[in-house]
């Protein structure tokens, strides 16, 4: 049964991270941006760790807590959908109450169901099943590791790699090698496009 999803979904991109760029029957979008203040989401049930991430809304949380490290996101997202704080396995209990008749629902049910599960999001995965069957803590910590490495460079890494181009969101280039140590002045910088971009609307 094709994946019904609200709009066209955006990528989250590929690579490094093995993520699926948009869930099974979606179409390929520009490249997902976080500073979008909306965005299109999942109706159905969250089948891989791509679509977990995507639910999550990763970029812009990465970029709205510019203090936390790859393994506090890691652990949010890890607890977020049901994992223990152990980092061991699923809380008993904890598994998705989704089915493929929630292909069927509308935008306004789909922001419904999405407020109603906000402090219980491992019911937005596939009925029966637990974080655990689709990634483990120490995976989510490499890809926010990725994830991070790979946002510096698409937002501060010249544009189409031109001598002196400048980065997304108006911001200037950063060399590569300078992409570590200058981490937490980036998330903080992209923060603040964030919330200029949200009071301009």
């Amino acid at each position: 049964m094709k994946r019904e999803i609200i709009a066209q979904m955006p990528p989250l991109g590929g690579g490094p991270l093995g993520m699926e760029g948009a869930p099974p029957g979606g179409e390929m979008g520009p490249p997902g941006d976080p500073t979008t203040s909306e965005r299109p989401e999942i109706s159905g049930p969250l089948k891989s760790i791509g679509e977990i991430l995507y639910d999550f809304n990763t970029e812009e949380y990465i970029a709205l807590h510019p203090d936390k490290t790859e393994e506090d996101i890691a652990m949010q997202i890890w607890t977020d959908y049901g994992g223990d704080i152990d980092g061991v396995g699923a809380e008993s209990g904890k598994t998705g109450s989704r089915t493929e008749k929630d292909l069927k629902k509308s935008p306004e049910e789909t922001k419904k169901e999405r407020l109603e599960t906000e402090d219980s999001k491992w019911e937005r995965l596939e009925k029966g099943k637990n974080i655990s069957e689709f990634t483990s803590l120490g995976e989510l910590t490499g890809l926010m590791e990725s994830m991070v490495f790979g946002m510096i460079k698409k937002y501060k890494a010249p544009a189409g790699g031109a001598p002196g181009g400048g980065g997304g969101l108006g911001m200037p280039p950063l060399a590569s090698s300078n992409i570590h140590m200058n981490r937490e002045a980036f998330i903080k910088e992209l923060k603040e496009d964030l919330e200029k971009l949200r009071a301009s609307k």
